[in-house]
């Protein structure tokens, strides 16, 4: 399926599928807290916040989490960090702002997708230099160990500074391996760095190594010989649901359908 699913109380519809995830998210729960009466201003998504986590209307009031309208995406370790940025800035004064940087998210379906940065599609809208790694991994002992046909990763590396500023993953354990690769986004780790890396093997962090190699570069998986289940794949792309605006979209978010819409077209094909 390629479109969205929106909630239009007065229409009933009925839908055919092999699979149902209910991915809605959180909303704020702060409708009882009388917040008018004390001029805190909200919105959809929560309190209004400055780049302090602090109210926009009233300055006593600070708000962290599913709670504060913030630039950060809704997911516990941004709650987290917001959190201690707030503690820190009511007892020691503003003086910390929220830095929403290279923050990996995961699809916890099987197998898992994973991601961090920007999407190819994003990079090239922003019309950034850039080099594709990609490859399919399911002939990578950390796919072959557990039997896994379906896998594969996409590294974005800037032109001339060689940093990475994108990869998205898909295969077992891929929720791991992605926080190696944020962490190498925010400390700007070059792509030759963790290429040249002496790392564990067999480990399934190894494989940072082999995404971030420079010898594997394709103008798209199509170019490449692929062979997996198709099933597999098209069961990965109908559980990455995510909730966006109050719609339901099947593929997912951009970042995770960039890589998995290049899977699904090459297999589609077998």
């Amino acid at each position: 399926m390629n479109h969205q699913l929106s909630r239009e109380p007065s229409v009933r519809k009925s839908f055919d599928a092999d699979l149902v995830v209910h991915g809605a998210g959180r909303v704020p729960d702060i409708e009882d807290l009388n917040l008018a009466s004390a001029k805190v201003e909200t919105e959809k998504r929560g309190i209004k916040v400055n780049e302090y986590m602090q109210s926009v209307s009233n300055p006593t009031i600070y708000a962290a989490g599913d709670a504060a309208a913030s630039g950060g995406p809704p997911l516990t370790p941004v709650a987290g960090y917001e959190g201690r940025m707030v503690a820190e800035n009511l007892l020691k004064g503003n003086h910390l702002k929220a830095q929403y940087v290279a923050i990996p998210t995961v699809a916890f379906t099987i197998p898992p997708l994973a991601s961090v940065g920007m999407s190819e599609n994003s990079a090239r809208e922003r019309k950034l230099k850039f080099r594709t790694n990609r490859d399919i991994t399911s002939s990578w002992y950390s796919s072959r160990r557990v039997a896994e046909d379906c896998s594969g990763f996409k590294v974005l590396i800037e032109e001339g500074s060689d940093r990475i500023f994108g990869a998205h993953l898909l295969g077992p354990h891929a929720e791991e391996v992605i926080n190696l690769f944020a962490l190498a986004m925010r400390s700007e780790v070059r792509a030759t760095v963790l290429r040249d890396a002496l790392l564990a093997y067999p480990t399934i962090s190894s494989d940072l190594r082999r995404s971030s190699l420079h010898v594997v570069v394709y103008a798209g998986l199509a170019s490449m010989g692929i062979e997996h289940s198709s099933s597999r794949t098209s069961w990965a792309l109908r559980t990455s649901l995510e909730f966006q605006n109050g719609s339901i979209s099947p593929t997912g978010s951009t970042v995770h359908s960039d890589i998995m819409g290049e899977l699904q077209q090459r297999t589609t094909r077998h």
